[in-house]
């Protein structure tokens, strides 16, 4: 069975997953957790997550070659986040861990909270020129509104 390793400092883990969702989670494997308070750097990272197949990521933990180049028993690295830039992909792609992204409900939520929040604004305008019916457009596409 694998063993996961959580770098969320205690305060996040708390608001990230809770008690319950750490429960669940356990019953799924093994949980070995960052205790130090502090976000990890690549050395920390390696000897806290010493042999464990699963890393799940918060934000500020980052995932450099080093690090990738250090953990033999890793297979899967996952990002609580959907900013990667601070994540080595060549280096994770070298170390056998394949890149995938899964935020794709970004590219339908997005949007509809550009227009719900467009409609409240100014009601008669806020849809002309959206992206109604295409769900990969970001909201970087979408025009605001201006004035009310």
């Amino acid at each position: 069975m694998p063993t996961i390793f959580l770098t969320h400092i205690p305060d996040m883990l708390k608001n990230y997953y809770g008690e319950r969702a750490l429960a669940a989670l356990r019953k799924l494997a093994p949980v070995r957790l960052n205790e130090t308070g502090a976000v990890l750097g690549a050395q920390q990272l390696t000897a806290a997550a010493a042999g464990c197949e699963i890393i799940v990521s918060d934000r500020q933990t980052p995932g450099p070659a080093e690090f990738f180049a250090a953990a033999p028993d890793l297979v899967a690295f996952l990002r609580v986040a959907v900013d990667i830039r601070n994540i080595d992909v060549p280096a994770a792609s070298r170390a056998g861990i394949p890149k995938t992204r899964i935020a794709q409900t970004m590219a339908v939520a997005a949007p509809a909270t550009a227009h719900k929040c467009a409609f409240t604004r100014k009601p008669a305008s806020s849809i002309n020129k959206t992206s109604m019916g295409n769900a990969a457009t970001s909201v970087e596409s979408h025009q605001w509104p201006s004035g009310s």
